[in-house]
């Protein structure tokens, strides 16, 4: 069911969507950042503007951790829509089904596959990210070993929000339906943990997303236990979408 699900991805162009996205705005942030003083004076005619920015590698990176947790969700809920639900409306699933081949153990299949490809290009666009960006600035004021935790953290919401939205799929059914229903829930949670007291948001997923930017070197206490909280319910997510295809009729 692995193969298959590669085979599909690669066929489908959802990993070459995916990677695109990823590194041109892993290469297109230092340089715009790099450039924005001159392209504000442009604007503007102010002569001194330029003073008054402070733009280093280190905001470039940051810029681009940013357009990762706003632009990326978007882009794979569109990218991935139907990858769940269209194989009951398309009646893909009949071939698994004649074959005896268990269902949850495709669903599953779909989130390892698509998982792993995410977390593959998270961590070599947030790479290819670092070293153009300290190249550009001529600065290493960033540590290596916290653009591999950032990478960790990153990965981790895209994957919370992947089992999101194939578990969404999986309950309704409709593929553009569900992609708009999970970016809506994804970003709302956004509006939620401002709503929370701070001492409490580590225990929400979205405390990674509001944290990562700082650029530690090292994982707090906060971190990793957000960690482990975002790992367990994408986990949950993934073991309640094996119960309800299990439990799908199909026509």
């Amino acid at each position: 069911m692995i193969k298959k699900e590669i085979d599909e991805g690669i066929r489908s162009y959802k990993f070459m969507i995916i990677a695109f996205v990823f590194i041109f705005f892993a290469l297109l942030d230092p340089v715009m950042l790099k450039f924005l003083p001159d392209i504000l004076k442009l604007q503007t005619g102010m002569e001194g503007l330029a003073e008054f920015i402070t733009i280093s590698g280190e905001e470039a990176i940051k810029s681009y951790i940013g357009n990762i947790l706003q632009i990326i969700p978007v882009v794979l809920a569109f990218t991935l829509s139907g990858v769940v639900s269209k194989e009951f409306t398309n009646h893909y699933i009949d071939i698994p089904l004649s074959k005896g081949i268990d269902l949850g153990r495709l669903f599953t299949s779909k989130f390892i596959v698509y998982g792993s490809v995410i977390v593959m290009i998270a961590f070599i666009s947030l790479l290819v990210n670092y070293y153009y960006s300290m190249m550009i600035f001529g600065e290493k004021e960033v540590y290596i070993v916290s653009i591999i935790k950032v990478a960790l953290m990153v990965s981790l919401m895209l994957i919370y929000y992947l089992s999101t939205h194939m578990l969404v799929e999986l309950l309704i059914e409709k593929a553009y339906l569900s992609s708009i229903i999970s970016v809506g829930i994804y970003f709302g949670q956004y509006g939620i943990i401002h709503m929370i007291s701070k001492q409490y948001r580590y225990l929400m997923p979205h405390y990674l997303a509001l944290e990562v930017n700082r650029l530690y070197n090292s994982f707090r206490y906060e971190d990793i236990i957000c960690s482990l909280i975002t790992i367990l319910i994408s986990l949950l997510f993934v073991f309640m979408g094996r119960i309800i295809i299990d439990n799908k009729s199909v026509y």
